[in-house]
């Protein structure tokens, strides 16, 4: 009998367990690629400015974000977060974000395109697939921001001149993928905004707020507008760095344990 480490079957099946993994890292890099060129570019609207920052916690992510072009001086503001991590996340991401851009450009409003791309999703989600979501319109001639939500945390509106300071922009919505038809579109609230020069609107994924310390702390929402508070002047991709970096020194060197995005929308005029 030959000895173990010259078994030509051993030897073979090692191999081709050598290829899987090159074959699957080959993969997934391919598919972070895919999911870079997916990111949309910041919006061109007078009077406003527009940055995010997009950080998967593994190769691939289940965050989503997007910017709707609507013309006559509107823009969509769409960002999600699908349950779960991985390769199977990320396949749910990738068609919640194209069913969700694509509904979104013909809606009237944003209950009525989370309710449209809900009906569309659930279909294709499984039992144990939900995802969250917060869409908004912004008129940038007016300035009225009208949001919905479908589960998703609530953003904040931030302005050194306005009292209180910060505003969590609450509204009902159950999240997407557990339920469809009346039952979820029922559960949707439309809420308005008129935002007035110096006003930032900050939104997120709950990987920002429940990143941890090493001695298990989290990171939370106060932690992140005090950064947002402490340079009012910047330019908001700038805020937003500052925020990444903050994350990153709060985990004292640990990897992210969930995907992290971010966006910021300021009206400067």
């Amino acid at each position: 009998m030959s000895p173990a480490g010259s078994d030509p079957d051993l030897l073979r099946r090692m191999a081709r367990e050598i290829q899987r993994k090159r074959d699957i890292e080959e993969g997934l890099g391919v598919a972070r690629r895919r999911q870079a060129v997916m990111l949309p570019s910041m919006p061109d609207l007078d009077g406003y400015e527009f940055a995010c920052t997009y950080d998967p916690a593994a190769d691939i992510s289940g965050d989503f974000y997007d910017f709707v072009r609507l013309g006559d001086g509107q823009v969509g503001v769409l960002i999600g977060d699908v349950s779960g991590h991985g390769i199977e996340a990320a396949i749910v991401m990738g068609m919640a974000k194209k069913s969700l851009s694509i509904f979104a450009r013909f809606a009237s409003g944003p209950v009525e395109a989370l309710s449209r791309g809900n009906d569309d999703l659930c279909g294709d989600l499984d039992s144990d697939s939900f995802l969250t979501a917060a869409y908004a319109i912004l008129d940038g001639e007016g300035g009225r921001l009208v949001l919905a939500r479908a589960g998703h945390p609530m953003p904040v509106l931030f302005n050194r001149k306005r009292k209180p300071r910060h505003q969590e922009i609450r509204s009902k919505g159950m999240m997407v993928g557990m339920s469809k038809g009346s039952t979820f579109s029922k559960s949707l609230e439309e809420v308005a905004v008129d935002l007035v020069p110096g006003d930032l609107m900050f939104f997120y994924t709950d990987g920002l707020t429940e990143a941890r310390s090493p001695s298990g702390a989290q990171f939370g929402i106060d932690r992140a507008l005090e950064i947002l508070e402490s340079s009012p002047r910047a330019k908001v991709e700038t805020l937003l760095g500052n925020v990444r970096s903050a994350v990153a020194d709060f985990r004292g060197g640990g990897g992210p344990e969930d995907d992290i995005t971010m966006m910021a929308v300021r009206r400067n005029k």
